[in-house]
């Protein structure tokens, strides 16, 4: 970053370009009219596709390359939020949105969790298409940086089927654990056999999914051995999952016996328990200070830690009380996952399986955020709440999640302010100006709900398209926290070169200051603005 923040606009494709999008609603009516309204909004400019079901649209998807994909909700068979988590695995590169008449809070939580960019309600005038268009088309002239495949990619056995079958895929998936191989036959869609040793047929199939741990590769169909399966693929996942639990201790000894030790899960491995009077695998005593993650020797080291790059705690940011800054409690919760969104250790931190789709939320969204040529690599999410912290760190081959204090992951309801109070981006702008400058600090700027972007600088080097963008990401943000239910304050995102601490009003409006993140910048002055500008009265 220079003296000046650099201009990002040259990480946006021009929106001149053809690009292909695909719609997704089992409305065949709603269908034709996107087709005709945003062929005619983009001027030609979009290839419009659509599709019925999930069904078609990853058989869409595996036939030519598509730029982003605009997804319903209440769909039959497979919902958007499935739909959303499979693409999330097989494209992890592709954009996606969610278009839908059902727009609760509850979707839209769980929407941008799962890897939606947008979450927008189907509009009913001229105006509102108008809209719609115009925020699809902001993400499309701002996608993920190529090669990005995410952090956690948990996927597991399921999820491989299905993703196999929606696509009407021919392939053979063969599992290995220990010395027991099973493979399972896919034809056009369909799961036709399957063998695991003396079984085959649907026991197989069953006991194949049931495997307490291995891997697992995907080959091309060949000629299918036998056809001893005749149910639907759908049909047979439900009946695995209930006897999965009667099949699993029979497998895992039988695992545990061939191959003289056992083997990792598929979908991550867990904890291993304490004995009588000693403490789990792994397990280290409550860590006093955050340097170095506590965890088995396995587990990857953080290297500078959660500290800074120094080894050497930097100066608290914690939650403002008369503008003091105290040192960092103890951690009170540590998660470390790998690349495949396996647990490598956790300490007192049960819910898993929400830390695990917190930390691939957050591994997505800090590489859409900025553009990596001017912010530099993405180093840390910290999330200040009223008494805690949280700092979500992200590293070549693994993910960490850290709690400093009490109150993290309690319940929390949503802000309770107006959300549909206009604030007067004017008189923010000259609240800015008369506000005196963090040191440290380089440019303030508030985006608003109606996209309106203020700053108290000369913004002429800067894509307000860009700002809008990065706003609107860090409102996702506040919304996927508090649907695991932390209440944040402020957010601070830090990238090798550029850190962003921002704050919410529960109007919408966002604030964002942007630092060097080489410099030396005083926390307590950027939480004081941050704290002012979140609790304000409305500025006329």
């Amino acid at each position: 970053m220079p003296t000046e923040p650099a201009n990002p606009t040259r990480s946006a494709s021009p929106a001149t370009e053809r690009r292909r999008v695909l719609f997704v609603d089992d409305d065949t009516a709603f269908l034709d009219t996107v087709t005709e309204l945003m062929s005619e909004l983009s001027g030609g400019t979009w290839e419009i596709l659509t599709a019925r079901n999930a069904s078609e649209a990853f058989q869409i998807l595996q036939q030519r390359p598509v730029d982003l994909v605009v997804l319903d909700v209440e769909m039959q068979a497979i919902d958007g939020v499935q739909v959303l988590s499979l693409l999330n695995r097989s494209h992890p590169q592709l954009q996606k949105a969610v278009l839908t008449g059902y727009a609760t809070e509850n979707y839209r939580a769980a929407c941008l969790a799962q890897g939606a960019e947008l979450f927008l309600e189907k509009p009913s005038t001229p105006e509102g298409w108008a809209s719609v268009h115009a925020a699809l088309q902001q993400l499309l002239d701002f996608p993920p940086e190529r090669g990005f495949r995410g952090v956690l990619r948990k996927v597991g056995l399921t999820e491989i089927l299905q993703m196999e079958c929606l696509g009407r895929s021919s392939s053979v998936l063969e599992v290995t654990a220990g010395a027991l191989t099973g493979r399972i036959y896919v034809e056009e869609g369909q799961i036709v056999h399957a063998e695991l040793g003396e079984h085959t047929g649907e026991a197989a199939f069953q006991r194949i999914l049931a495997l307490p741990g291995g891997q697992f590769v995907v080959h091309p169909l060949g000629q299918v051995p036998a056809r001893t399966i005749r149910n639907s693929w759908e049909f047979l996942l439900m009946e695995a999952a209930r006897v999965q639990d009667e099949l699993r201790a029979e497998l895992a000894g039988a695992v545990e016996e061939r191959a003289g030790q056992p083997t990792s899960s598929v979908a991550g491995p867990e904890p291993v328990p304490a004995a009588p009077g000693q403490p789990a695998v792994g397990a280290v005593p409550e860590p006093a200070v955050p340097d170095q993650a506590p965890g088995p020797a396995h587990a990857p080291s953080l290297g500078a830690g959660v500290s800074g790059g120094t080894g050497t705690p930097e100066p608290s940011a914690g939650p403002v009380s008369g503008v003091e800054e105290a040192p960092p409690p103890p951690a009170s919760a540590v998660v470390i996952c790998d690349d495949q969104g396996r647990l490598l250790y956790e300490w007192q931190c049960p819910d898993h399986a929400a830390w695990i789709n917190l930390l691939e939320f957050v591994s997505q969204k800090a590489r859409r955020l900025a553009p990596a040529e001017e912010f530099g690599g993405f180093d840390r999410l910290e999330v200040f709440e009223e008494s805690a912290r949280c700092v979500i760190l992200l590293r070549p081959g693994f993910a960490a999640g850290f709690v400093f204090g009490s109150e993290s992951l309690v319940p929390s309801g949503r802000a309770t302010g107006s959300a549909r109070l206009r604030e007067n981006p004017g008189a923010w702008a000259e609240w800015l100006r008369q506000r005196s400058r963090e040191p440290g600090v380089v440019l303030r700027v508030i985006r608003f709900p109606d996209r309106t972007v203020v700053s108290d600088l000369d913004a002429r080097d800067f894509s307000t398209a860009w700002l809008d963008h990065l706003g609107r990401a860090i409102l996702d943000t506040y919304e996927v926290l508090q649907a695991h239910h932390m209440r944040p304050l402020r957010l601070r995102w830090r990238y090798e070169r550029v850190t962003v601490d921002c704050a919410r009003r529960d109007t919408g409006a966002v604030l964002m200051l942007f630092s060097h993140t080489a410099g030396r910048v005083d926390p307590a002055p950027v939480a004081a603005t941050l704290e002012s500008f979140r609790t304000a009265p409305s500025v006329e």
